[in-house]
């Protein structure tokens, strides 16, 4: 049974076939990449809906987003929370305020200042109710989010009748301060001394105001919109086949080493591998019907890569229709259910069994 996308997540790992085209010598990157400069072009078997940090939820979407955006913070290579727009936090004495100090001379990709009104922009953002992102409940617990979020009821298709006049106070009683052009304080309804990890996320991404408010829905669309912080800018949208991206000559960290990214959509990957063989993919991903090809050859075997991302899918119950209206079947099934032999076995090995959402 096919279910909801954000109903079907499991714990598992990504195939891919790759050249590390950050590493090697430009010679390897292939003959396209060469004659423009040093482009590292991968393959994405998905498209996403949307690539908008205040809405987006899902790795296809955040994959774009992190390359032209930056939050406030960012984890390292060994998942530690490190500064990245902002050079240090501080809370105050019982958790419940975190004030950020960003670093100085930040600039958007086009030059353009880049300040704590930016950041504040996309806190309020997120919590507005007409933007309904599938992460802004992350924003709760910042005083007055959720009761702004919630302003309009929680049926979008009968909205509660809220005046201008209300929403404005609500979206003032937000707890997020633009202190000055590097200081943002947020409010706490409760101690949360990890709260400096949540402002890696990219619903803290600091997309524009006036890049967005003329099509809030839409403007994600149009490449020119996409003015970030992010190591690369994205130079151009071509729907369901490619997105390009240019190396930020602005970013607060340098240039850089890479001229531009392609993410090139192919949802059959036959025919990716195919482009991955002619030496016209760098990356590929995997279908994990492919794996037991790809470990069979003598060649392509030394360039498999498989390593675990932050994702978790699930099989999940229809808790209105019988018989999983019971919890003991629902039990029963969950037990029953072998894991070990789905990844292993049915998917090749690419993703590891959990009985959590945090695999332990």
């Amino acid at each position: 049974m096919e279910m909801p996308r954000g109903m079907t997540r499991w714990a598992r790992m990504l195939g891919f076939l790759a050249i590390l085209a950050l590493l090697v010598p430009a010679a390897a990157i292939g003959a396209r990449a060469q004659e423009g400069g040093k482009v590292l072009r991968v393959h994405h078997i998905t498209y996403p809906d949307d690539f908008d940090p205040q809405k987006s939820s899902f790795t296809n979407e955040i994959d774009i987003l992190a390359l032209a955006y930056e939050g406030l913070t960012r984890l390292d290579e060994t998942q530690q929370t490190v500064p990245a727009a902002a050079e240090s936090w501080e809370y105050n004495a019982d958790a419940t305020q975190i004030t950020f100090t960003l670093r100085e001379g930040l600039m958007y990709s086009d030059g353009s200042p880049l300040t704590a009104e930016n950041f504040r922009y996309a806190v309020l953002r997120t919590c507005d109710p007409a933007t309904a992102g599938e992460y802004q409940s992350i924003l709760f617990e910042i005083v007055g989010c959720a009761d702004y979020a919630g302003l309009l009821g929680s049926d979008p298709s009968t909205p509660v009748a809220v005046s201008e006049a209300d929403l404005e106070a609500a979206r003032e009683a937000v707890g997020v301060t633009a202190v000055d052009e590097r200081t943002l304080q947020i409010d706490l309804t409760n101690p949360a001394p990890y709260y400096h990890t949540v402002a890696y996320m990219w619903v803290f991404f600091p997309a524009k105001a006036e890049m967005v408010e003329g099509d809030p829905d839409n403007w994600w669309q149009d490449p020119a919109n996409h003015v970030g912080n992010g190591p690369f800018t994205i130079t151009g949208i071509e729907e369901d086949q490619l997105i390009t991206f240019e190396a930020n000559e602005n970013y607060w960290q340098g240039r850089p080493l890479l001229d531009g990214i392609e993410y090139v959509y192919q949802g059959e990957t036959a025919v990716a591998l195919e482009a991955y063989n002619a030496g016209d993919l760098d990356i590929m991903q995997l279908d994990p019907s492919q794996i037991p090809q790809i470990q069979g050859d003598p060649e392509l075997s030394g360039q498999y890569l498989v390593y675990p991302t932050a994702s978790t899918f699930n099989l999940a119950f229809n808790l209105t229709q019988e018989p999983f209206t019971d919890i003991k079947v629902r039990e029963a099934f969950s037990y029953a259910f072998d894991r070990e032999t789905y990844c292993l076995t049915i998917r090749n090995g690419d993703c590891t069994p959990t009985l959590s959402w945090i695999p332990a």
